[in-house]
């Protein structure tokens, strides 16, 4: 007998923790294809065979803690984007 922490989940229940990179996209409101490009950068990615799947746990807890899903050197071509101080942005004419 398994531990009981080492179950494994019902095929219904496992199917619910585990996200596709579509399921993903839809989820985060992005297209499929950011997934694509950045999915060994992304909490909870596990490649099952050849495809990759997400923790929907993982991601929800991490999303739900306020922090970005991916770090900002993280994203783009390796450089860290230009942030602009809100100082410096016009002040609007309303």
């Amino acid at each position: 007998m398994l531990h009981p922490n080492l179950n494994p989940p019902s095929s219904k229940g496992f199917e619910e923790a585990m996200l596709s990179p579509n399921d993903l996209a839809t989820l985060l409101n992005v297209p499929p294809r950011w997934v694509e490009k950045h999915y060994r950068k992304i909490p909870g990615a596990v490649k099952v065979g050849r495809y990759w799947r997400f923790h929907r746990a993982v991601i929800e807890r991490h999303l739900l803690s306020g922090k970005p899903l991916l770090a900002p050197e993280k994203i783009g071509s390796g450089k860290r984007r230009a942030e602009i101080p809100l100082s410096r942005l016009p002040e609007s004419s309303n």
